[in-house]
């Protein structure tokens, strides 16, 4: 316990906590699921197996892809009628989501994978979908966006600052960025294993940079709590009872079964509390071009 300075000290708590949840689930219904730890699972990394980090429909439950849209939705207000920009759109659900509430909405990714998928499932006259390198100048006229959104797009840049200034050039004078990106300060650990997060920041680096081209910058701390909650549910049999086969002494089987569900609930941390995740609201200067 010695080795870990003051400032990691909530993290400390966060690792007991997490560890008195899993003593209590290994007596659950999850038990043996919970012996086995996976630091990829666990601490928030990702498998060595896979290629990436993205959502990819059909595969995850569509219960993350709903807690990966809640930044959209925390930017819908902002979106509301005007021109917004979202670099890193991945297969575009976000984006579907802006545009059924912004004036026009121009996406872009640097996968031709998931810009594909995107373009077949996501068709709107206002959605416009391109392949593009996030840190390179976007591809819109500068000063022609009223809104640039990010969601966990720059923790996978080796150049953060290219990005924040190619953001700041699509942007009109005053308009805004909205970005969502881990932070450090609260899972260094997490960050190191994941070996795509290139690019770690936290509320102090941010604000730094963004303050070349940003004012006022306001750095909010963005948390998940999860809880479980297992009920039992009975499964209805295919066939009726009566027309069922059935030999006297054999087990008749009853389908009960139990079910988790996981709920996530977003929260803003008080003043002086870390959170998961730093969500940025940063206006463009004035006079800049």
């Amino acid at each position: 316990m010695a080795l870990f300075v003051h400032r990691d000290l909530h993290y400390v708590r966060r690792l007991l906590a997490r560890s008195r949840a899993n003593v209590r689930l290994v007596a659950g219904a999850l038990g043996a699921n919970y012996l086995r730890i996976l630091p990829y699972r666990d601490f928030g990394g990702v498998d060595p197996a896979e290629s990436c980090e993205r959502f990819v429909a059909g595969v995850q439950p569509s219960g993350f892809t709903r807690v990966n849209l809640i930044p959209y939705h925390l930017a819908l207000p902002e979106a509301t009628g005007r021109v917004v920009v979202e670099a890193g759109c991945n297969e575009g659900a976000g984006s579907a989501l802006l545009a059924a509430h912004a004036r026009t909405v121009h996406a872009f990714d640097v996968s031709p994978e998931a810009i594909a998928v995107a373009r077949a499932r996501h068709v709107l006259p206002n959605l416009h979908f391109v392949v593009h390198d996030a840190t390179r100048p976007f591809p819109v006229e500068d000063g022609s966006a009223d809104v640039v959104f990010a969601s966990e797009v720059l923790e996978h840049l080796r150049d953060g600052r290219a990005f924040l200034a190619a953001a700041a050039r699509a942007l009109r004078p005053g308009g805004l960025l909205l970005v969502k990106t881990p932070n450090d300060a609260w899972n260094r650990f997490e960050n190191r294993l994941n070996p795509y997060h290139v690019n770690p920041y936290d509320r102090r680096r941010l604000r730094r940079e963004l303050a070349r081209d940003f004012d006022p910058v306001e750095i909010s701390d963005l948390t998940f709590a999860t809880s479980l909650h297992t009920t039992p549910e009975d499964r209805p049999d295919l066939l009726a009872p009566e027309s069922t086969p059935y030999v006297f002494g054999e087990a008749v089987v009853i389908d009960r079964v139990l079910v988790t569900r996981m709920r996530v609930t977003p929260r803003f941390e008080p003043a002086g509390t870390p959170g998961e995740y730093l969500y940025a609201r940063a206006v463009k200067r004035t006079g800049r071009a």
